[in-house]
């Protein structure tokens, strides 16, 4: 398992992934990377640290098969610590997806946060 620093300066970051799934030296899934926990760790200075003590560990992370319906994988992110799931096709890991995924999937609008009330009644 390579170093966090060492792993971003080969393959920068997308902007629009929220986490990405490790693997062990085997090639076996080992965990999710977020992308809050990477940025964390590079801004605090703990770019030395390697990327399996800063990945979330499987048992925290539903593991999905492509196939699964959207219906239900969206139960299965409620118990997600990070809110992601990996997606694998039969023993290989193609990706992650997250709620926001499946909204935007489904050509859903986004949620947005109800604006902030500043004392007024209505």
């Amino acid at each position: 398992m390579g170093h966090l620093e060492e792993a971003l300066l080969h393959q920068p970051w997308p902007a629009h992934v929220q986490a990405l799934p490790v693997s062990d030296w085997s090639g076996e899934p080992s965990g999710v990377l977020t992308a809050r926990v990477a940025q964390a760790a590079m801004a605090g200075g703990r770019g030395e640290t390697r990327v399996d003590q800063l990945a979330l560990p499987l048992v925290l992370v539903p593991v999905i098969d492509e196939d699964r319906p959207a219906a239900d994988v969206l139960p299965l992110l409620s118990t997600s610590v990070a809110g992601v799931a990996l997606v694998t096709r039969g023993r290989d890991v193609v990706g992650t997806v997250t709620a926001a995924d499946l909204v935007a999937a489904a050509g859903l609008p986004r949620l947005r946060p109800a604006p902030a009330r500043d004392g007024a009644s209505l």
